[in-house]
């Protein structure tokens, strides 16, 4: 059965990329130009055509709800619309990225670097704070101007992080239908580090009070998890092999 459902998702995401080649050509030739509204209206169409169509599937064969063994392990997110695309395409700041945990860090902007952050849930991701209701997101980024200098271990001398790598982590549960999952985001791990392997592991902080998001579970397979997010985002989750 997944099989099938794999087979009818892959059809709908190649015409996601046929469509992403028309409606952002113009953009990718031309940076300094805003995209039209028509072409902005096109893609919005598109989307929420995509999302019925997973949605639909997920309907159809009772598979848009949590299977415990496919939602635990290592998972790569791959934001396909909305505001977490947004924000993973663009730069960012420490500020954004630990929800102000940081303030007395002036890194400036921050890169992501995309295609090396990971989503780890449950008790069987190989993350240290591994439980059976583990949400933690791990972010690599690289510091664009990098001027701050911290003390070197010994004592004697200083360095300048060029990169670094953020992890929110907090706790997913199940709805009672098991169609979404909240997700309370608790304290934020920050690690700075530079080429010559010089690395600074801060202290956790706790947030002050908990942020809380939810995902809706579209369509949930061995293969693949669709979602969509709180703020309306739509992504994909693919189980990797840490």
């Amino acid at each position: 059965m997944s099989k099938i459902l794999l087979l009818q998702a892959v059809v709908a995401f190649s015409s996601v990329a046929v469509s992403n080649c028309f409606i952002w050509s113009s953009t990718k030739r031309s940076p300094g130009l805003l995209m039209s509204a028509g072409q902005n209206e096109s893609k919005q169409t598109f989307f929420a055509s995509l999302e019925q169509s997973l949605r639909s599937l997920g309907s159809t064969y009772k598979t848009n709800r949590v299977v415990d063994d496919f939602n635990e392990g290592t998972f790569k997110a791959v934001p396909l619309f909305g505001r977490l695309r947004d924000v993973t395409t663009q730069p960012t700041t420490i500020d954004a990225m630990t929800f102000n945990s940081f303030p007395d860090l002036p890194l400036g902007p921050l890169l992501l670097l995309n295609g090396e952050d990971f989503v780890y849930k449950g008790q069987s991701a190989p993350h240290a704070a591994a439980s059976p209701n583990l949400y933690a997101v791990q972010t690599p980024f690289r510091i664009s101007k990098p001027e701050l200098k911290l003390a070197q271990k010994s004592g004697d001398g200083s360095w300048i992080p060029t990169s670094g790598v953020c992890t929110v982590i907090g706790t997913f549960e199940p709805s009672e239908d098991g169609k979404q999952l909240t997700i309370s985001l608790e304290r934020v791990e920050l690690t700075l580090c530079d080429e010559s392997n010089n690395a600074h592991k801060f202290d956790p902080r706790q947030f002050t009070a908990p942020f809380i998001g939810s995902h809706e579970v579209l369509l949930m397979t061995p293969e693949f998890t669709a979602v969509k997010g709180n703020f309306g985002s739509i992504f994909l989750l693919f189980p990797v092999n840490k």
